[in-house]
């Protein structure tokens, strides 16, 4: 009876004292009040949980505990637009958008530096065509677009060692054939595979990229893909520009192009799962970021800023209690 008196004692006290989960929470206010407008990348220091969002040339850190905003050191070498794509590395993050060139910030030393990537035989880089981290070489491939003098357009791909600082040489590909597109979107890694999001028509994928098994010259052979996830007219606009957020083993995905996409990709189970509509607003087209510190994922889409707690609400574990109570006194009866 004890134990019995226990359980209920413990419901009452995460039905009653402990709010209920709020779906999204909106957190808009003090993110604008801080300067944030769009544009921007959020990354998440893994070694501290911590938060930041870079917009043009800011860099900022968030204290989820109070909900403020720190100004750090600028940069000087353009910052984060639309198009950035961000991975923190030992200590550092990288950002590549769509200049030919890699943005290091320092998180120690608050501080900036920039290294080039090598010219391509075939002329000039235009846009970025992604980019991704590869954990198992500590290598960051770089993807951008050429469009040579004389006509057509060619995919060009370069790698930086974070170790070193050295870039690997140029390898070009044709467009659209072989392997010229891995993926515009912010690609995640588990273990040693390397997801990026992608979709066709209402139905969402990933591409997976193996680092231990894979050719040694990325992006070639990258045909694997996840099993796919209907999100129904959830996807307004058909792009593979997502945003993936990782906690654990699960890839959080919101979508960037208008869409409202937000959906969980289970990788030990090879499984989605829809979840709730992604908050939208208007003129956020490929205005949009995503990180997650923790259970909760946090997205930026236009000048808004939103956060996701994944983890069951108190209300809803208090019920699970009640049920198991519940359990336990048909037992106790039979």
């Amino acid at each position: 009876m004890k134990k019995l008196s226990t359980f209920l004692a413990l419901a009452v006290l995460l039905a009653l004292v402990v709010p209920a989960g709020a779906g999204w929470v909106d957190l808009t206010t003090n993110f604008q009040a801080a300067g944030f407008s769009g544009n921007m990348s959020l990354i998440t220091d893994t070694s501290t949980g911590t938060l930041y969002g870079i917009q043009g040339n800011a860099i900022r850190s968030y204290d989820a505990s109070t909900d403020a905003w720190t100004d750090l050191m600028a940069s000087t070498y353009g910052g984060a637009t639309a198009y950035t794509r961000s991975y923190y590395v030992g200590g550092n993050f990288y950002l590549k958008d769509n200049g030919a060139f890699v943005q290091v910030y320092d998180i120690a030393n608050d501080s900036w530096s920039k290294t080039d990537m090598p010219v391509a035989p075939s002329g000039g880089y235009a846009h970025q065509q992604g980019s991704t981290y590869d954990t198992q070489n500590g290598l960051l491939h770089c993807m951008q677009t050429i469009f040579p003098a004389g006509g057509g357009e060619v995919y060009a791909v370069a790698s930086l060692d974070v170790a070193t600082g050295f870039w690997s040489s140029v390898t070009e590909y044709a467009w659209p054939t072989g392997y010229a597109h891995y993926g515009a979107s912010q690609s995640v890694t588990v273990g040693t595979v390397n997801y990026i999001g992608d979709a066709t028509g209402q139905n969402l994928s990933m591409k997976m990229y193996d680092f231990n098994s894979a050719p040694t010259v990325f992006p070639e052979g990258t045909t694997a893909r996840t099993a796919t996830g209907d999100v129904g007219d959830n996807l307004s606009q058909v792009w593979s520009n997502q945003f993936e957020a990782l906690i654990g083993t699960d890839i959080y995905v919101t979508g960037g192009d208008l869409s409202r996409v937000f959906a969980v990709y289970h990788t030990t189970t090879d499984k989605w799962e829809v979840l709730d509509d992604q908050i939208r607003t208007s003129g956020a087209y490929r205005n949009h970021s995503s990180a997650a510190v923790g259970s909760v994922v946090y997205v930026q889409s236009g000048g808004t800023f939103y956060a996701y707690d994944t983890i069951p609400e108190p209300a809803t574990m208090s019920l699970l209690v009640i049920g198991g109570v519940g359990l336990l006194i048909r037992r106790r009866r039979s």
